[in-house]
């Protein structure tokens, strides 16, 4: 249960039986501190309001996402938003609220910058990736990780 659970039923405890100066006694028996409940009951309006906030971003981001049939990430989502609404959304903000809100894209796949690259590299391509040239190596690994190494 995490604190805020328990902060919850210390708050609800003490509203129904109209308990006063039981919170210390309340708090050490669900092993929370009793600062950090009155901290908890002070922030209630604020978590209101960033949950009302999150809910009208997310509103935005649902838009956008059902606009692109489910198949765009927080990337695509977070350019579309800011070319057709001209609103500036940190990518971390739309990955946090499709993660609260199961929002995921249909079509996840690899990235497409290496399956780029995995079919079309440049003929020098084992000059950069040091494939059998450093032992130790793999192929995956470029050779500047190798030199820092050494």
């Amino acid at each position: 249960m995490t604190p805020s659970e328990r902060y919850q039923l210390i708050n609800q405890t003490i509203r129904q039986h109209n308990l006063q100066r039981m919170t210390r006694y309340l708090c050490k028996l669900a092993c929370v501190s009793a600062s950090g409940y009155y901290r908890w009951r002070t922030a209630e309006e604020v978590r209101q309001l960033r949950e009302d906030a999150d809910q009208h971003d997310f509103r935005l981001i649902k838009e956008h996402f059902d606009a692109l049939r489910g198949k765009a990430g927080a990337l695509v989502i977070k350019m579309r938003i800011e070319r057709v609404d001209g609103i500036i959304m940190n990518h971390k903000k739309i990955r946090r609220l499709m993660r609260k809100y199961n929002r995921v894209c249909q079509d996840f796949c690899v990235n497409s910058i290496n399956q780029y690259m995995n079919r079309f590299h440049p003929p020098n391509w084992d000059i950069f990736f040091g494939a059998n040239r450093v032992k130790g190596v793999r192929r995956s690994e470029p050779l500047t990780r190798w030199w820092r190494e050494r």
